[in-house]
């Protein structure tokens, strides 16, 4: 195994172990939300965090990926990454004070429900954020998994404690989620001694706008991001309410978690592919890497497929049982995000912020239009098939775009193999048998291992040689 492909499963595998234990925790958690929230509380809640995604990129004009991609450039010269961190930070105060001050007369003037709350949230969400992106960027992988994991465990315990404890209901989640933000926050502030690389000296107005410039595309990008995750949930609950977004909420879970597990794959990959994009091997190296990424966590999607009559019986309450129609169309979209989200990486490698921004935008807007025109009529299917078209219209577009940058070269058969899989595990899924999932789960793990076992063995190497150390 070369090199590259070393550094690229060492950094997942780091990075895995956090994201794993966080994730699965809170995932577990989904029996407790579901039997003591009702669907409009915990629609309610999946708004807050919804818009405080959406006031992310306001907030800081997305400098925390600037801070990331060039400071991946200067690891080694401690006075460049001063300077990177310094204008980086007064970049964003300067943002941050323009953006309250417009937020609080907007919440004030349209008299926002919940206003504080989403502040608040999107402001501890933000500290974490920016932190962890340094922390990447510095190449200290292990304390941003520690970071994260501090997150996830702390979250899970205060929402025991003022959820189930408390009987605080929403406000209880929302503060889970505030106070777990912060640790994740302050142990990356005193970890990397982070204040120690901010220096008035170091400010300089053509550094700053060299970051600005970077990453203002960016912003669009997150929030066409946005507009194809987030507004199924926000227009459902508009032409719907609340109530069907708590439905459609808990069956986006599955497919969220399995993009949770290719979000692990995916941050390693991106630095990964940023750090070898003047590499010789480049194009190579990427094809591999987003070939095997792509099938290992597809092949994932097929196994939660064939499970998922057995799991949700178990972790779903019968009040949400409407979802389970919806958790295969969800996971669809979900594999036409992964591959072009992989593609999305070798345009940051490459430093081309307005590719993304333009590609992402332009499958948001069809995801808005198709929202717009069928959601009444036809409900939280349109949701789903929404998604999946903007996915893959975005995945298409960006195919053939790179192709002027790089040369990809793909194994379309096994890939082909794949989605024959899929439509199986699909088929059989609305059959709704116990049975015959038992069946198709063991089926589809074994398929997995055979499609997928060069990769599993190498990265199994990696990792045994990880947890001897």
């Amino acid at each position: 195994m070369k090199d590259n492909e070393k550094s690229l499963f060492k950094n997942t595998f780091i990075i895995f172990i956090s994201k794993f234990c966080t994730q699965f925790l809170s995932f577990f958690l989904l029996p407790l939300f579901t039997s003591i929230l009702s669907t409009y509380e915990y629609g309610e809640f999946d708004l807050i965090t919804t818009y405080a995604c959406l006031l992310l990129p306001f907030m800081t004009i997305q400098l925390e990926n600037g801070i990331f991609r060039f400071l991946i450039d200067v690891r080694e010269d401690k006075k460049e990454t001063k300077n990177i961190v310094t204008n980086a930070f007064l970049g964003m105060i300067f943002q941050l004070v323009i953006f309250s001050i417009i937020y609080s007369i907007l919440v004030i003037v349209f008299n926002i429900e919940n206003g504080v709350y989403i502040f608040i949230y999107s402001f501890s969400y933000m500290l974490l954020s920016v932190f962890l992106q340094i922390s990447r960027g510095m190449g200290d992988n292990i304390s941003y998994s520690k970071s994260s994991l501090i997150v996830g465990i702390t979250n899970v315990i205060f929402c025991i404690i003022f959820v189930y404890y408390c009987k605080l209901g929403l406000l209880g989640m929302v503060l889970a989620g505030i106070f777990s933000n912060l640790l994740g926050a302050i142990y990356l502030l005193f970890k990397k001694k982070i204040l120690s690389y901010f220096s008035l000296e170091y400010f300089n107005k053509k550094d700053i706008k060299k970051l600005v410039k970077y990453s203002l595309p960016l912003v669009p990008n997150s929030l066409s991001s946005w507009i194809i995750n987030i507004s199924d949930k926000v227009m459902i609950s508009w032409f719907i309410g609340s109530s069907a977004n708590g439905i459609f909420s808990v069956s986006s879970k599955f497919s969220t978690l399995l993009s949770h597990v290719y979000s692990v794959f995916n941050l390693s990959w991106t630095e990964s592919a940023s750090v070898n994009s003047k590499d010789e091997e480049r194009d190579k190296f990427f094809s591999a890497s987003i070939e095997n990424i792509f099938k290992i966590c597809t092949c994932l999607c097929i196994i939660t497929i064939a499970a998922m009559p057995i799991i949700f019986r178990i972790m779903i309450n019968e009040s949400f049982g409407e979802a389970y129609i919806y958790i295969p169309l969800k996971i669809i979209g979900t594999i036409f995000e992964i591959f072009s989200g992989l593609l999305g990486a070798v345009y940051i490698s490459l430093k081309f912020s307005k590719n993304i921004a333009f590609s992402t935008l332009v499958a948001g807007i069809i995801n808005v239009i198709i929202n717009f025109i069928f959601m009444k009529q036809y409900g939280i299917y349109v949701a789903c098939f929404s998604t999946i078209i903007a996915y893959l219209l975005l995945s298409i577009y960006r195919l053939l775009d790179l192709k002027k940058y790089i040369k990809l070269k793909f194994n379309l058969i096994s890939i082909a193999s794949i989605f024959v899989m899929l439509a199986i595990q699909i088929y059989f899924y609305y059959k709704n048998s116990i049975v015959v999932s038992l069946i198709f789960t063991i089926i589809a793990i074994i398929y997995t291992f055979i499609l997928n076992k060069k990769l599993i063995f190498s990265f199994g190497d990696i990792v045994i040689k990880k947890l001897r150390k």
